[in-house]
């Protein structure tokens, strides 16, 4: 191997995947180390197999790590976690083909209907309720290190402390409902049923933009400067956060309602109340890898993906779902 030029080394490389390069590869020797841990290379290899646009939003990238989380998105993705109106939790395992019996499921999580549901950075997870705990019903929330935001149905957005669960505000711009909100390190993001999304700006306690669209935006997740937005209709948005513009629109990602959107480095997955999860490469192309059909008797809710711990959250009609994806080595 020491008497073969780099560019055949790399090109062995290529048929190796990305994980397994950086964690076994790199060590053999510092020839080795040097060669494969160079991030343009991974740069490379991500263009050649995904040609469109990637990240969405064009910034510095760590190559290395998002050439694994893609190959191993499109390798091993296969679990789902979600929430229901029977006021219960629940998850399953879908490549269990022999039991359909969830993972775990909590009964009366609320005393109403589940919502929403968030997760904050440090690992705590929130649900909204219509069991009215904030004096109206919790329709939405969104939750940071320091910042819990729940948006209620009588058209407000209520802010707390994420230490001491304080009210710290209230703010109500909207005419209808609050469906769907996010937290950025500028702004907190607010989608309702009146068709706008607000991007009100969290240092001038003032409103920065208003976007309207065509069907009412009814989830949101932003990922990093990239905030997708799901319709009523069934399509997806993409919005840049630091020019507040719509880069791109995907009018037909489901046949109803989009009631749950994830992104990360390796994916992007969605959930309708058609009954299907699905999952697509995280480009501008927006590329099919998956679809999850054996919830097609329920309607989807919601979901929440760790892609670390490679665990997906969704909610159903009357139920809150968990599975983990199959780890193929």
């Amino acid at each position: 191997m020491e008497i073969l030029p780099d560019e055949i080394l790399l090109h062995i490389c290529s048929f190796l995947d990305a994980k397994f390069i950086i964690s076994v590869i790199s060590r053999l020797n510092r020839r080795f180390y040097i060669l494969v841990t160079d991030p343009t290379n991974y740069k490379i290899r991500l263009r050649r197999r995904w040609k469109s646009q990637y990240p969405v939003v064009e910034k510095e990238t760590d190559w290395r790590k998002a050439c694994v989380y893609r190959e191993e998105e499109n390798r091993i993705w296969n679990l789902i976690i979600a929430g229901s109106r029977d006021r219960s939790l629940t998850a399953w395992n879908i490549n269990n083909n022999t039991s359909t019996k969830p993972m775990q499921t909590i009964c009366k999580a609320h005393d109403g209907w589940i919502w929403s549901l968030c997760a904050s950075e440090t690992d705590k997870v929130y649900s909204g309720s219509w069991d009215t705990k904030l004096n109206s019903a919790v329709l939405s929330t969104a939750a940071s290190s320091s910042l819990i935001c729940a948006g209620t149905f009588d058209k407000k957005v209520v802010l707390f402390d994420a230490r001491s669960h304080k009210r710290l505000g209230t703010g109500c711009y909207h005419k209808k409902a609050v469906l769907a909100l996010a937290i950025s390190s500028d702004y907190i993001i607010s989608a309702s049923e009146d068709n706008n999304v607000i991007f009100f700006d969290r240092k001038t306690h003032r409103r920065a933009q208003t976007l309207k669209f065509d069907h009412y935006i009814t989830s949101l997740y932003l990922y990093e400067d990239a905030l997708y937005c799901g319709d009523k209709a069934g399509g997806i948005h993409v919005v840049h956060v630091k020019t507040l513009k719509v880069i791109q629109s995907y009018p037909s990602t489901h046949s109803n309602q989009v009631t749950g959107v994830h992104c990360g480095l390796g994916s992007v997955v969605s959930c309708s109340t058609d009954g299907t999860v699905k999952v697509f490469q995280p480009d501008l192309s927006m590329e099919n890898i998956n679809v999850i059909e054996d919830t097609k008797e329920q309607q989807m809710t919601g979901i929440c993906y760790d892609e670390c711990r490679n665990v997906l959250v969704s909610g159903q009609m009357g139920s809150v779902h968990l599975w983990r994806p199959k780890v193929v080595n």
